[in-house]
């Protein structure tokens, strides 16, 4: 004897109180596969990762340390550098640094356009 009714009655109580297991399973691979993904790594910029990221860590189930590495491992590398050293307690807040930083950076690179040109004619 169960207090469900019937087995679609118990999946419903069951998602209401533990949330879809299998949606965060899957969240948790699609996390692993965007801050992995080196291409992109290069290609997006930080604020795009974020976009990203957020919607997948908010569904993980991960702690703040393990979303705060994996925001950490997948950011530009351009802007990882800058901020490697630096302490964060969770992926928000690194985020945060993270797009402070890409912000100075592009100015600084738009602030010297003879440079960028020079060593792009370097190749």
């Amino acid at each position: 004897m169960t207090p469900f009714t019937n087995e679609a009655a118990f999946a419903t109580a069951f998602k209401a109180r533990f949330g879809n297991l299998d949606d965060e399973a899957s969240a948790q691979v699609e996390l692993a596969k965007l801050c992995t993904d080196k291409s992109l790594r290069e290609k997006c910029t930080a604020a795009e990762f974020s976009a990203l990221f957020k919607g997948l860590a908010d569904r993980s189930g991960y702690g703040d340390l393990e979303l705060r590495n994996k925001y950490l491992s997948g950011i530009p590398s351009r802007v990882y550098r800058k901020i490697e050293l630096e302490m964060f307690t969770t992926w928000e807040d690194a985020d945060k640094r993270a797009t402070e930083v890409e912000q100075q950076l592009d100015i600084s690179q738009a602030c010297r356009p003879e440079l960028n040109s020079f060593f792009s004619a370097r190749g």
